[in-house]
């Protein structure tokens, strides 16, 4: 019985171990993502507010995927006022 809980604890010890692995590595391909939209931003160019808006959408769903990431936590607000600002820095 001691073996089969050995087994059982160690078995599981390894999931949350990949598991803990495959978050550490989301969130940095996530962040990297992030840098480069932010990027594209800075260097986003458009004749209008609206172009700008239309073209940080599509841009976005590039990156990230229609219902990936940038759905969670409030993201899509998150990115736009982020962008937004910097657009509006820019301007300045």
């Amino acid at each position: 019985m001691g073996w089969v809980s050995l087994i059982a604890v160690a078995w599981f010890g390894m999931g949350s171990t990949s598991l803990e692995v495959d978050t550490v590595s989301a969130k940095h391909d996530f962040w990297t993502t992030y840098e480069t939209y932010l990027h594209e931003v800075d260097s986003m160019e458009a004749s209008s507010d609206y172009e700008r808006f239309e073209k940080l959408l599509q841009l976005r769903r590039e990156l990230f995927g229609t219902k990936r990431a940038d759905d969670l936590f409030g993201l899509n607000e998150r990115l736009d006022t982020a962008a937004m600002q910097k657009l509006e820095v820019s301007r300045l």
